[in-house]
């Protein structure tokens, strides 16, 4: 069992500086946290206007917005079971996250 924490933002960067390799902190559209990740696919919609998502995870995790069973699909959140780590993905808002501890 695990946890992870997916927080969604509108854009990167900055009001004079957009698109640059950081969340934009004023546009942070939702956050989601799960703390009994398991290895069945759980999902949520995004938000409209997310544009990007950031993960937290102290577990190996795998993350996908094209597969449910994020078998064929999907990228890894690093995590190794004690430092929680976070990675930054470009995401479509509206669409459907899905999730899973890797086993």
């Amino acid at each position: 069992m695990g946890t992870i924490t997916i927080e969604e933002y509108g854009n990167t960067g900055a009001v004079n500086a957009r698109e640059v390799t950081i969340p934009d902190l004023s546009k942070q559209t939702g956050r989601q946290t799960d703390a009994t990740t398991s290895t069945s696919a759980e999902s949520f919609t995004l938000a409209k206007n997310t544009r990007v998502v950031k993960v937290y995870t102290s577990a190996l995790h795998r993350v996908s917005m094209v597969d449910a069973t994020a078998a064929t699909t999907y990228a890894y959140c690093m995590g190794d079971g004690t430092n929680t780590t976070s990675t930054d993905f470009g995401a479509l808002g509206g669409e459907t996250l899905y999730y899973r501890l890797d086993a």
